[in-house]
């Protein structure tokens, strides 16, 4: 009896299995074909860094039909109609990518203020087909280092123990990117070195957020001395702006 109830299970479990499919047809559904479209990318913020300029910035990518080639333009602009647009390259495959360093260049050259959002939009086109667009908010570097705007080089100054806290000489900047206005606080520091040294040694001055700064005779005396310089004997320093 046992025997009968264990075969007759194993039947009707192999009926319920092999019943779940009639005269061996499928229903599947192909795949349909790719066309010509960029694919959203997942992050449109990009906070470009000066010290990694060799550095992807973005990459774009995008999907053709199997039997679609290049070459594909990769293009940017400031205005979402693309009234004016920038060629950023070309490329055979269906990815594109730009450095930090390239890509900070096309921005601030777009217009775009050093360290602050600038909306800039791109797209991919092949021929006379283009893809959708995409938006990204860039915060560039600055590329314009700031100056020394006076005194000349070559100004004299005689140091005077007499009054060590008198201003010896004031040094004036100019910065094309920051000024007064812009909101964004930049430190700035002197840097003096023996002449022919190339900077090998530095003897730094106080550090201000303005874009001058007044040297006392007792602090371009002590600077003095620690490149170097005998007392009371004219000799020359070399000094650049670091910010």
């Amino acid at each position: 009896m046992m025997k009968k109830i264990t075969t007759l299970f194993g039947i009707l479990a192999l009926l319920s299995f092999t019943g779940c499919i009639e005269d061996g047809d499928f229903d599947v559904t192909p795949a349909p074909e790719t066309g010509f479209a960029l694919i959203t990318p997942t992050i449109t913020n990009i906070n470009l860094n000066f010290a990694l300029p060799d550095n992807p910035a973005f990459t774009l990518s995008w999907t053709d039909s199997p039997s679609g080639s290049g070459p594909y333009t990769v293009e940017a602009s400031t205005e979402e109609d693309f009234s004016a647009p920038m060629t950023l390259g070309s490329s055979e495959g269906r990815t594109f990518t730009m450095s930090t360093a390239e890509f900070n260049s096309v921005v601030i050259g777009a217009g775009a203020e050093a360290f602050e959002p600038f909306m800039i939009h791109m797209r991919v086109s092949k021929g006379a087909d283009t893809s959708e667009t995409t938006t990204y908010s860039v915060s560039p570097y600055t590329e314009t280092p700031p100056v020394i705007a006076s005194p000349e080089s070559g100004t004299a100054v005689v140091l005077s123990d007499l009054d060590p806290a008198a201003t010896a000489i004031t040094m004036e900047f100019e910065d094309p990117d920051f000024g007064d206005s812009n909101g964004m606080t930049v430190d700035y520091t002197l840097e003096f070195a023996a002449v022919g040294t190339d900077f090998e040694t530095v003897f730094e001055s106080e550090t201000t957020n303005e874009l001058s700064l007044a040297l006392s005779n007792e602090a371009l005396n002590t600077i003095a001395l620690e490149a170097g310089l005998i007392p009371e004997e004219a000799a020359n320093l070399e000094v650049r702006l670091k910010a």
